[in-house]
């Protein structure tokens, strides 16, 4: 989980209501930051250190291409979660349970977490449609489900790039609650934005740039989880308007603060850079 990622989460995390929960993530995430003291001032910058916990607590992986990251289970106990688990179809990364998400689930997981959260593990899965029906199985009525999945830029990243329809419509047609929805962008220098997401335009200047999708989606009472979206019919409309989207914007903890003045400028000339080329080749 990368810095960006990892700070927009941090960033939402005081709205989730995580403290005293019982959450299950897909996959076991390493988090790319500096080290302990460095999560402990991002959660205290967002005000969501829940449990003061001491460095010898915190929990390390060393077995990902990224060297030494620490464990998502360390951040998690710090936003105060009552009960930690995590899926994975491999063992390597010692999940709570070796599961293939995308086939057939024990009953015995059925309405077990309060929260489950999907930080990037969706779009590793073949059987989609066979992860999300079993992920809404596992999570209790009124629990929360978070997917935070690429929707763009990220060619050779697993199997799939995720339309924010499938979303939409698999948890509509299943009876379940959006409760938020954001298109979180990343550009140069650790520098990334965010906006709102309704499902039915983007700004023309979202194309081209490493995108996810971060979804917040509420289990009423009475969903079934057996139903299927019969397909989208919804397509891409570009916008010129950007002031509609309500976009934010931020920096990485472990960027200087002159990043917020001295990216911005440079962003805008590399952009236009690239639309005089683009309108260059298409004179040509």
């Amino acid at each position: 989980m990368n810095n960006n990622e990892l700070e927009f989460f941090l960033l939402k995390a005081k709205n989730l209501n995580l403290k005293g929960s019982a959450i299950v993530t897909l996959g076991v995430q390493g988090l790319h930051i500096k080290d302990f003291y460095e999560l402990r001032k991002l959660m205290l910058k967002y005000g969501v250190l829940n449990n003061d916990i001491s460095i010898s607590e915190c929990k390390y992986n060393n077995i990902t291409k990224y060297g030494k990251t620490i464990n998502q289970d360390t951040m998690f106990k710090m936003l105060g979660c009552n009960r930690i688990d995590s899926i994975d179809i491999s063992s390597k990364e010692e999940p709570t349970y070796t599961i293939d998400i995308g086939s057939k689930i024990l009953e015995s997981l059925y309405d077990t977490w309060d929260v489950l959260i999907d930080f990037g593990t969706l779009e590793h899965i073949y059987n989609i449609p066979a992860a999300l029906n079993n992920i809404s199985k596992i999570v209790k009525s009124g629990g929360q489900i978070i997917h935070l999945n690429p929707i763009s830029g990220s060619i050779l990243h697993g199997y799939y790039q995720i339309s924010p329809n499938l979303y939409k419509d698999f948890y509509n047609e299943i009876n379940y609650t959006i409760s938020e929805c954001n298109i979180l962008v990343h550009k140069q220098f650790g520098y990334s934005y965010y906006f709102d997401y309704n499902f039915d335009s983007l700004p023309l200047d979202f194309r081209g740039n490493i995108s996810y999708i971060y979804i917040n989606i509420k289990k009423n009472a009475g969903s079934i989880s057996t139903k299927i979206p019969k397909g989208s019919d919804v397509d891409y409309i570009p916008s010129k308007v950007i002031n509609n989207y309500n976009y934010r914007e931020f920096v990485c903890i472990n960027f200087p603060k002159i990043s917020k003045i001295v990216i911005p400028p440079i962003r805008n000339i590399l952009e236009i850079i690239r639309i005089i080329r683009i309108k260059k080749n298409w004179i040509k």
